[in-house]
C-alpha cells in the first residue's frame, strides 16, 4: 500500500515466486489472490504463487509474460467491483 500511495503512477505490483529447473520451463504463471488478501490490498496488486524462471524469455520473444496474467487479473477484478 505505502508504494502505491507513495508513487502514484504505478498502475501494478506484481509479487511473485520465481522456480527454477528444467521441471518448470514450460509452467504458467499462478495468481494467488486469495479472498484475505484482496480485501487488504488494492485491485491492482497481484501476488503470484508461482513463474518459471524463463518467464522473461517468453516475454521477450512475444510470446507473453508475467505481466499479460497481471493484467488479465486485474481486468477480472475491476469487472467483480
Amino acid at each position: 500500500m505505502q508504494i502505491i500511495q507513495t508513487l502514484p503512477t504505478i498502475q501494478y505490483l506484481a509479487l511473485g515466486y520465481y522456480r527454477s529447473g528444467e521441471e518448470h520451463r514450460y509452467m504458467t504463471t499462478t495468481v494467488n489472490n486469495a479472498p484475505h488478501t484482496r480485501a487488504r490490498y488494492p485491485v491492482r496488486v497481484v501476488f503470484l504463487s508461482e513463474m518459471s524462471i524463463y518467464d522473461w524469455d517468453r516475454g521477450a520473444r512475444g510470446e507473453g509474460d508475467f505481466w499479460d496474467v497481471v493484467e488479465q487479473e486485474v481486468q477480472r477484478c475491476l469487472a467483480e467491483e
